[in-house]
């Protein structure tokens, strides 16, 4: 945010945060699994109380390659970085009018829902709506990857999300809206068949009830435990934790009841094409307390 034209939103600790970490790997250039964490400079916490909790955590052995990277990456921005992303955003506006022209597409934009007044929007997070082609979000996601070799962050049954960045190179850009086109070339008229829950606009996304706990977390998770089908989990105290991305939030910890509203959610979501986030990857099967 801090290297992005002035109007878009502004970072964390311009807003008054006092800490804030940041992953640098996406759209900043360093090494998978490289992040800053940012003290501000009138922050409530002092970077002496923090470097105290750092000791706790670290390694005398950190990887320097990452660490590296990151040093490259902040040479890299004070010298360059304003004018690559102002190039970037510049980029990110041309993509947006390229599918915003494919029938059936439509790309998000804030300042169109007056709900979102008062929000910013990251301009290089490209939100594509594919409802009106007939696709779901999932099933674009996994046809673009597979036959055009365009990684999405994330989808949902009406939503692909696509990360854009300076590193990006033309190809990149082709390959992306030659699969968008593909998409709006066969359209499918076929009713889903996931049902959805809170209103027929899809503005409420399937969430349960919140489980029962039965026993702490750390009890259930050391337990002895069992894995039994999950027709036959209703009821039983739930050892792991399950969850579905997007969004990411566990629908099941370790010592919460499993019951059958939240079954029945995991099973629309399965349906749907999210990816579960289990100890069984098909989610045929839970583990539980024994």
């Amino acid at each position: 945010m801090r290297f992005l034209p002035q109007g878009a939103p502004i970072s964390a600790l311009a807003s008054g945060a006092d800490i804030a970490v940041q992953s640098c790997h996406k759209t900043l250039g360093s090494l998978v699994g490289s992040a800053q964490l940012h003290v501000g400079r009138n922050s409530l916490v002092s970077s002496e109380r923090i470097q105290h909790a750092l000791n706790f955590l670290q390694t005398t052995s950190p990887n320097y390659l990452l660490l590296a990277s990151l040093d490259t990456m902040r040479r890299w921005l004070w010298r360059e970085g304003e004018s690559l992303f102002a190039k970037a955003v510049e980029q990110a506006v041309r993509l947006e009018s390229a599918v915003d022209a494919m029938p059936g597409l439509k790309v998000f934009r804030a300042s169109a829902d007056r709900r979102l007044a008062d929000h910013g929007q990251d301009p290089l997070r490209l939100v594509i709506n594919t409802s009106g082609s007939g696709w779901s979000g999932y099933e674009v996601e996994r046809h673009l990857r597979a036959q055009f070799q365009v990684e999405d962050e994330m989808a949902d049954w009406f939503n692909v999300v696509y990360v854009l960045s300076p590193h990006d190179d033309l190809a990149a850009t082709e390959r992306l809206l030659a699969g968008l086109h593909s998409v709006v070339s066969a359209p499918k008229s076929e009713a889903k068949t996931v049902q959805f829950t809170g209103g027929a606009d899809g503005a409420h996304m399937l969430q349960p009830p919140i489980p029962q706990l039965a026993m702490a977390p750390r009890n259930a998770a050391l337990a002895e435990q069992t894995v039994i089908d999950l027709s036959r989990a209703t009821g039983r105290t739930c050892a792991e934790m399950v969850m579905f991305y997007p969004p990411g939030i566990p629908l099941l910890m370790p010592g919460e009841v499993v019951s059958k509203e939240t079954l029945d959610v995991c099973r629309q979501l399965l349906a749907a094409g999210t990816n579960p986030y289990a100890s069984d990857p098909t989610f045929e099967t839970i583990r539980v307390v024994a």
